[in-house]
């Protein structure tokens, strides 16, 4: 028979588990909307807003590799290293290749690469 005492870790164990369960569909949903959010500011231009949405995400999960690399392009806009126009094109191509829009993704980052041709990450 289980004691008393065992039970209660049982709970406890479970409740936690729960806890962290919901926490981390939370995250992931949370996640998601900051990212899709940012690719579409950083499209429309936004690159401030943009940045904001991808430094929310890096905080919840700081090993999400598409918004890092995305604040990086951003980070480069703001420094300098690569035009407004090729940034835009860039994040055209990431909203168009996340909704599987994939001619019209190719489409928008060939005009990254002819707008700016030494610029790595148009490729």
């Amino acid at each position: 028979m289980m004691k008393l005492q065992d039970f209660r870790i049982t709970i406890f164990i479970l409740t936690g588990v729960l806890f962290l369960s919901i926490f981390s569909v939370y995250a992931q949903t949370a996640e998601k909307e900051y990212y899709h959010k940012g690719v579409e500011c950083g499209a429309q231009g936004k690159f401030g807003e943009a940045k904001e949405c991808f430094q929310n995400i890096l905080k919840i999960n700081p090993f999400f590799a598409q918004a890092k690399l995305a604040a990086e392009i951003i980070e480069e806009v703001f420094n300098r290293k690569v035009n407004k126009d090729t940034a835009i094109y860039i994040f055209k191509g990431i909203g168009c290749a996340n909704k599987e829009k994939f001619d019209e993704a190719i489409n928008e980052f060939n005009r990254a690469i002819a707008a700016e041709p030494n610029y790595y990450r148009s490729y």
